[in-house]
């Protein structure tokens, strides 16, 4: 009788263990999510304006460099033309060049500045918003599936970052 009973008992208990030890496994795709943001579509759109505004300087500058380039060539062909005026036209075109080159790099970090600016805060929202739903659901981990980092870790798992350090000496 008493044999019975223990596998009764087994028998319910069983499930309750099972169920507690259960670990949850989650993926996300975080780029649908993104591309459905409303402020990712505000973003792009200030995103664009800045890059036109450049675009509309850098077709002024480069417009000038041609201006001045043509009229080097037609000077140059020109015998008259005293060859410290051709120097000096030849080094302005040079320095019109610089300008044009330091302009692009710096619109470039502008705009990958502007870029962060705007839409880091929106990739933020949805890792809080992960990091809430794996912690409120009990996930112990989540994937993104289009990157192969891990976007959500919970606190069960145990950082070994200074074990590993103490193995390699570091």
């Amino acid at each position: 009788m008493i044999k019975k009973l223990m596998i009764v008992m087994a028998l319910v208990i069983m499930p309750v263990c099972m169920q507690a030890q259960q670990v949850k496994f989650g993926k996300v795709n975080k780029l649908e999510i993104f591309n459905m943001m409303p402020e990712k579509a505000i973003a792009e759109k200030q995103l664009q304006d800045l890059s036109d505004q450049y675009k509309a300087e850098l077709k002024m500058l480069q417009d000038e460099f041609n201006r001045k380039y043509s009229d080097f060539q037609a000077m140059n062909l020109d015998n008259k033309t005293a060859g410290t005026i051709k120097e000096r036209r030849m080094q302005e075109l040079q320095e019109n060049n610089d300008k044009i080159e330091l302009f692009m790099k710096n619109t470039s970090e502008d705009l990958r500045n502007k870029e962060a600016e705007l839409l880091d805060p929106i990739r933020k929202r949805i890792d809080d918003a992960i990091k809430i739903i794996g912690e409120e659901q009990g996930f112990m981990l989540i994937y993104d599936v289009n990157e192969p980092g891990v976007a959500f870790l919970g606190p069960q798992f145990e950082d070994i970052t200074s074990l590993v350090k103490l193995q390699l000496g570091l």
